[in-house]
């Protein structure tokens, strides 16, 4: 691979901008306001509800819908959204997106805000982009001699590396397995980078923030970041069960709210500073309260006046910023781990930071130019992942950029001693784990669980399922896909799912313990309205969530509903294997999967999975619960 590599991989970067400008520039220009609220580009009608002004400075302001409905697919936060209304307009970010309501960030109020009926419409990641060229610009013009430049020939096959000469360090945890105990060990020695790979249940996460722990407690600064903000959330969570001090950064409302005290307003917030900033919040919301009460149809007197308050709460707003900024710089040089995604590590908060080590979990979604920003910021970097899960998102479809910068450099270092697999997985029991392993990890994954709960049938009575991996196939049934709004679902689908759920529950199964999995967001919307019609008592605590949503995390019990149910055997973005892969391993006891076989059995990816479950566990027609 030649040094142009990286141009190409630019080239990549700017081509896929122009697939997501075009894909916009279509829907927008070539509909109506009827049409793109289908497709999911836009939701109408919005209200203004309230305004708050934030630690930072600036508003979250909070839109209403008139009626509560599903959220599109593309409605995530952090996506940045145009608020219109007639020719008006006001480009945001979105923080938060419920059925009923949206949250926007914004510097400034305008008064058409307001008043009357808004549009919410999804625009292209400007930003991301920008920041991505960015890091790739730095490592094409890496001068000679840099740690940038380093990297980039290393991993363009201008350089050789020798094999490090890593030895297991003693006085390591006992928790440790030893393959997590060989990760561990090369983390602390490496003198450039490590890959770690972590199929599912292996502990990926328990082994590299046990060895950013002791990368703190040695003095070291570590920038650990993922592509989403979920498995970022989900780092700060497990260093904090730790006690090691870390910082989370990013948007509050983006964050989980078990961490939300880590973050770096909630901690501005707790400093001594605080109640005098939050006093001078408050005169700020009341000057500009006071010259609200001044609309359009007002004297010249009444003109200066409102002027003169917007000067005013806008001076007050600058001084809260300027005195935060002393406040920022103070908290990011006291906390040895600082937290953000991979984008999020070009905040300009970060600027002029060194970091000792960069620690980038979920390696495998993140397109390479993202990787790129936290790793340089940092002397050396661990990357921990596996390839054979969620990939990155990719509307281009173009080749090199649907290859992450992990599974890049896996095949070339195999034999380098750089790669570290975790072998021992304790989440799944043996049923649930067969079709996995066999068909992504070579079978090379071993079973930590202790003997008697590798085989466990999760209900005593055998009813209603006598193993731990159960497909119930909806072939001939009224089970049919539908679109809404960019999105698929299967209404049937749906309400018989969550009538299984309400079997599994009667049987005395902890709703707690308990998770509802589709592959699209319209059948998660679905499944939720399900619930709260047919087991209203539950429905508060059974979470429903996409698949790309719950990456990282597991259940005791996982509930799948597939969607697809057509003539054609269509399955779309299900015929990425990964997606699937995560999907199934999410389950700890118990994995239900609920789908049409005549659909998915026409793939052979599918056939096998179903020739698998009826050897493994219970392959079971729908028919036997349908009362």
């Amino acid at each position: 691979m030649e040094e142009s590599y990286y141009s190409a991989l630019r080239e990549s970067l700017k081509k896929e901008r122009k697939a997501e400008l075009d894909k916009y520039k279509e829907e927008i220009s070539s509909s109506d306001l009827n049409k793109r609220v289908q497709d999911g580009f836009t939701v109408f009608p919005l209200v203004f509800e309230d305004a708050e002004l934030g630690a930072d400075g600036n508003w979250k302001v909070l839109l209403k819908s008139t009626k509560s409905k599903n959220i599109p697919e593309l409605f995530r936060p952090g996506t940045p959204v145009r608020i219109v209304k007639e020719s008006e307009e006001y480009i945001s970010v979105l923080l938060k997106a419920q059925e009923d309501s949206y949250l926007v960030y914004m510097e400034e109020v305008p008064d058409w805000v307001e008043e009357g009926k808004l549009a919410l419409e999804i625009l292209p990641d400007e930003t991301s982009f920008k920041e991505w060229d960015r890091a790739l610009e730095k490592v094409i013009s890496a001068k000679k001699g840099s740690r940038e430049k380093y990297f980039a020939d290393l991993f363009s096959n201008q350089l050789e590396v020798s094999k490090p000469n890593f030895k297991p360090l003693p006085n390591l945890p006992d928790t440790l397995n030893d393959s997590q105990k060989r990760a561990v060990s090369a983390i602390l020695q490496t003198e450039d980078f490590i890959l770690v790979h972590g199929p599912p249940g292996t502990g990926k996460t328990k082994t590299i923030v046990e060895a950013i722990r002791l990368l703190a407690s040695d003095g070291k600064r570590i920038l650990a970041s993922a592509p989403t903000n979920s498995a970022s959330d989900l780092l700060v969570e497990s260093l904090e069960k730790l006690k090691v001090p870390v910082l989370r950064i990013g948007h509050p409302a983006r964050m989980h709210p078990d961490i939300i005290q880590n973050s770096l307003e909630m901690k501005l917030n707790h400093s001594p500073e605080a109640k005098l900033i939050e006093r001078d919040r408050k005169e700020v919301q009341e000057l500009l309260k006071k010259a609200r009460k001044y609309k359009r149809s007002f004297g010249k007197q009444e003109a200066e006046e409102r002027r003169s308050l917007y000067k005013e709460a806008d001076a007050l707003r600058k001084s809260i910023k300027e005195r935060q900024k002393v406040l920022i710089r103070y908290l990011l040089e006291s906390h040895p781990v600082i937290v953000c995604t991979h984008t999020g590590a070009s905040s300009y908060q970060l600027h002029n930071l060194d970091f000792d080590y960069a620690i980038l979990d979920e390696g495998s979604q993140a397109i390479e130019p993202s990787s790129w920003i936290p790793i340089l910021k940092a002397e050396r970097f661990v990357i921990a992942g596996d390839p054979f899960q969620l990939p990155p998102t990719v509307i281009s479809e173009d080749p090199l950029l649907k290859v992450s910068l992990m599974e890049r450099l896996l095949p070339v270092f195999q034999d380098k001693e750089r790669i570290f697999l975790l072998d021992t997985q304790y989440r799944m029991t043996d049923p649930i784990q067969t079709f996995p392993n066999r068909k992504f990890y070579g079978d090379r994954l071993k079973s930590g669980l202790e003997q008697n709960l590798r085989e466990k049938i999760p209900f005593d009575s055998g009813e209603p399922f006598g193993s731990s991996l159960v497909f119930l196939d909806s072939s001939g049934t009224d089970s049919a896909e539908e679109n809404s709004e960019g999105s698929l679902g299967n209404p049937w689908e749906a309400e018989f799912t969550v009538n299984i759920v309400k079997r599994i529950l009667d049987s005395g199964w902890d709703p707690k313990n308990l998770i509802l999995l589709s592959p699209y967001r319209y059948q998660r919307y679905l499944l939720k309205r399900k619930l709260e019609e047919i087991i209203p008592e539950h429905s508060s605590l059974l979470e429903v969530e996409t698949v790309d949503s719950f990456q990282g995390r597991e259940s005791d019990a996982v509930i799948f509903s597939l969607v697809r149910s057509n003539p054609e055997g269509q399955i779309g973005f299900l015929a990425e294997t990964r997606r699937w892969n995560v999907g199934m391993t999410r389950a700890k006891k118990l994995l239900v999967m609920v789908g049409d076989g005549s659909t998915l059995g026409q793939n052979e990816f599918f056939k096998d999975l179903l020739e698998t479950v009826e050897l493994a566990g219970e392959l079971r027609t729908a028919w036997e619960f349908l009362d």
